[in-house]
């Protein structure tokens, strides 16, 4: 992790991980309980069962940059966000994970997906990508409110939901995000939809077609 640029956005403040002095087992005991409320949703977040051990290996395996908003009446946390840095065939990206809100309504996720996208653009990344649960209604309309656009989905093993993939280009390139924001993506999407709903079930299993025709192809 880095020290980022911290921001003072109106109400509430956006800062670092670092700048903002909280310790790591206070951010890991946020995002759990923050998670364990999806669980009551019936949603499976692999995140809301994660040991402090494997939290702490999980941030320091990768190059990230953790962000918190704190509320200035309180100066207690009330969101978090990550954003890791990735490459792929030569292209870097950044990676939106772990994005935790105590407090709905009130913008908090908004600065934070803000403050990630700057710092994605600061550190010439090529996109920001991002997924989350399908059903998770509330977090696929913050994406598609803050830029992203749908381009992928999936079926990971160990949860019980699809997954919804996100994408948001970083270019400043009026012509280039367009081309992509409104074509490429799009159509990405719907490949990836079809394949992963005729292949896959919620859990990341075989669906029953698939295993038919393993039984006919040898």
């Amino acid at each position: 992790m880095s020290n980022s640029i911290g921001s003072s956005l109106v109400g509430i403040r956006i800062c670092s991980l670092e700048e903002s002095g909280i310790p790591l087992e206070e951010l890991h005991s946020f995002v759990v309980g923050v998670f364990q409320e999806r669980l009551a949703e019936g949603l499976n977040f692999k995140v809301a069962h994660s040991s402090f051990e494997a939290f702490v290996q999980y941030l320091k395996k990768n190059e990230s940059h953790v962000f918190v908003a704190i509320d200035p009446c309180t100066q207690k946390m009330v969101g978090t966000s990550t954003i890791i840095i990735r490459s792929r065939k030569g292209v870097r990206y950044g990676h939106h994970g772990l994005w935790a809100v105590s407090a709905q309504g009130r913008g908090i996720g908004s600065k934070l997906l803000k403050e990630e996208i700057e710092y994605a653009k600061s550190y010439g990344l090529r996109y920001v990508e991002s997924d989350t649960a399908e059903e998770a209604k509330s977090s696929v309309r913050a994406h598609l409110k803050n830029g992203f656009v749908k381009a992928g989905y999936y079926s990971f093993p160990f949860t019980n939901y699809y997954s919804v993939y996100f994408r948001q280009l970083c270019s400043d390139s009026f012509a280039e995000k367009f081309l992509f924001h409104r074509f490429v993506y799009p159509i990405r999407f719907f490949i990836y939809y079809v394949y992963t709903r005729i292949t896959k079930r919620k859990n990341g299993s075989a669906t029953g077609l698939v295993l038919r025709l393993r039984k006919i192809i040898p």
